[in-house]
This record gives C-alpha cells, structure tokens and sequence, in this order.
C-alpha cells in the first residue's frame, strides 16, 4: 500500500544529513540526481497502549499511504544555517536526545506523567525537532507524581553516567544527586517527603557526567533538559513556577504524542493553548531568545529574521492540513517531504502554517 513519490530536492553538496537507524553521522551528496521516497503516513503510537492497530488507507493529494503504529520518521539535520545558526554544537545534540531517551524509559517504568512543554513543544510543533536554535530540552512532570519521579531519577544518577542538580535547592535536598558523589542514600528528599513538606519539590536540570561544566559559578554541565512540575488542579493545569499560564484541563488532556527527531514524546492535546497562554500572540517569532543557555547569561545577540525564509531554505519545517479529529503533518525540507504523521490533536485555524508567518 505504499507508493513512491518522485521528488527533485535542491539539496547542496554541503548539506550533512543525519538519516540512519543508529543517529551517527552521514554524509550524502546530491547533485541534479533525483530522489525517490516512500511517502508514508504514521500515526503516532497512544502514549499507554502499546498494542498495534489495524492498518487503513487514507488519502492526501490523491496519494495512496498507510497509516500504522510502527511509524518511520526521517528527521533531516542541517549543521546550520546562515540566517539563524545553531546554538547547541553538533557534538551536543546526540547526547540531548540520549538523555531525552532514558528520561522517556526511566518514567514510563515509573509511571511518571510528563509532556513536553517550553521550546520543545514549540519545536515539535513547527519541526518535529527542538527549536533549531534552541538550547535545551524542557519537560514537565505531573506534581502528584513526584514520589515516582524521584525513584526514577535515582535509579538514573546510581549509573554514574547522568546528574541532577536543582536550581532552587537550598538545603542541599539534591546533593547527592550530582555527580561524583561516592555514597548515596537519598534520605533528605525522602525524610522531608514523608514529613509533608512541599517545599522541596523539584525543578531539576538533567544532564550527562561527562559533559562539560556550564561557566562559574554554576554546578550543572551542558547541554542539560530542564524538568519543571505542573499542577492540576481540577480545572486547569499550569507549571508551578509560572502561575499565570492557566490551560484548561480540556486543552491539557488526553495526551498524546508527537515527534522529536526520530523519538515520540508525550505531549498535550492542544499545543496552540500553550502557545497563547506563554507567547500571547499567534504569530511565531524566529529569533533568538533572550537567554543563551550554552553560555549562562543574558544575551544582546535577538537576531530575528523571516519564518518564512526558515521555512523555505534553511531547517525542515512542518505543514499541515486537517484530517478527521487531527492533522496530518508533513515535515518539508527545500520542497522535499521527508515524512507525514497523523496526530490527534486540536488544529486551530490560525495555527495550521505556522512558518507562512513573516
């Protein structure tokens, strides 16, 4: 049930493509030679079950494609781009989604509810990837699991090779979380949990031992995934640390997931509820943010440039288009579709080309 569709990309030389199964690099050339793709459509797997559904033929500009839980993404990474480079070195990227990975398998044996949120929902959103020029991962657990989620964390720092440090940690509750530490046995978060003091809860940077050290006089090492709690409350659901961004509970759930390089990540029902309650406007912005994470400080360098020029030229994009109770979404690089997949979620009418924004 799969077709071939014949694409004719505009591709340098220069371009270094990150495609195969094992995420290590490869490089391809690509002259005037055509390529051809299984243009497949995936729908992404439910974020509990892992039983498989029936495969059904759907159909999008009179292609014929199959829709399937064993989905195949085709992630294109570009080192950079001139118009809005890179943040995070290429060397760091393999080990964000590393560690996305084992905090993924470390909650789900847990049971920890999460969702991406911040910039990589943001990302997922627009390139099925992080922000380009993003600098970090950030994900939000479920405050009521916060007892799991420390289990999980602990039976991650015990391998030696990852560590946990705790902006608002005060009383050293995370200490021997970090690396380094030759004893453990997790007694302050624990002692303090089972008295019921909720000041301890976390908000937690998570990164590699073997990273280098973030500059003087911070203690984390880069490149690292923030993990932020959030609250339900019934109605509405925010992260703790920032009250003023109410999502209804409706918006919030059920979850789902969506794509971040070749990985599915829980996600909530309705991103563009999100989008409105932090960004307060409908129009994305490509530029720069205010804080550069590889260097720990404010930065003056905003360097903004045209979405639409991002979108046509420079990093793989997503397009839209509705279809039944979701969208399908085809990520785009130079006119070439690299993949499409089904998601499940909300698709407001402002927010369907996103990137067509200037």
């Amino acid at each position: 049930s799969h077709r071939l569709v014949k694409r004719t990309p505009n591709i340098t030389n220069n371009d270094r493509i990150l495609m195969n199964d094992t995420g290590n690099a490869k490089h391809e050339k690509y002259g005037s030679n055509e390529i051809f793709r299984t243009f497949t459509v995936n729908k992404a797997p439910d974020y509990r079950a892992e039983t498989k559904p029936p495969k059904t033929g759907i159909k999008i500009r009179n292609e014929t494609v199959t829709r399937e839980k064993n989905n195949v993404l085709h992630p294109l990474f570009i080192t950079n781009c001139s118009l809005l480079p890179r943040r995070v070195p290429d060397s760091m990227f393999s080990d964000l989604y590393e560690m996305l990975a084992e905090l993924d398998r470390a909650f789900k044996k847990y049971n920890v509810t999460y969702v991406l949120m911040g910039g990589s929902l943001l990302g997922s959103y627009l390139f099925h990837d992080i922000v380009p020029w993003d600098d970090d991962i950030d994900l939000n657990t479920d405050q009521r699991d916060y007892e799991r989620q420390m289990l999980a964390f602990q039976e991650l720092v015990e391998t030696g090779r990852y560590g946990i440090h705790s902006r608002t940690d005060g009383r050293n509750i995370y200490k021997e979380f970090q690396c380094g530490i030759q004893r453990r046995n997790f007694s302050a978060w624990r002692e303090i949990w089972n008295n019921g003091d909720t000041s301890l809860f976390l908000q937690a940077k998570f990164y590699k031992c073997s990273s280098p050290l973030a500059r003087k006089p911070f203690q984390w090492r880069l490149p690292f995934i923030d993990v932020q709690l959030f609250v339900n409350n019934g109605t509405h659901v925010w992260e703790r640390k920032v009250l003023k961004e109410y999502i209804s509970i409706n918006d919030f759930y059920p979850i789902h997931k969506r794509p971040i390089s070749r990985g599915w990540y829980p996600s909530i029902r309705n991103p563009v509820s999100f989008f409105k309650a932090r960004y307060g406007v409908k129009k994305f912005q490509c530029e720069y943010y205010w804080y550069n994470h590889m260097e720990e400080k404010q930065t003056d360098d905003r360097k903004k440039v045209k979405c639409s020029d991002i979108a046509n030229s420079c990093y793989p994009a997503v397009k839209r288009s509705r279809h039944g109770e979701g969208a399908i979404e085809t990520l785009i690089y130079r006119n070439v579709s690299l993949h499409s997949v089904f998601i499940p979620e909300i698709l407001d009418k402002d927010h369907i080309e996103p990137l067509s924004y200037n």
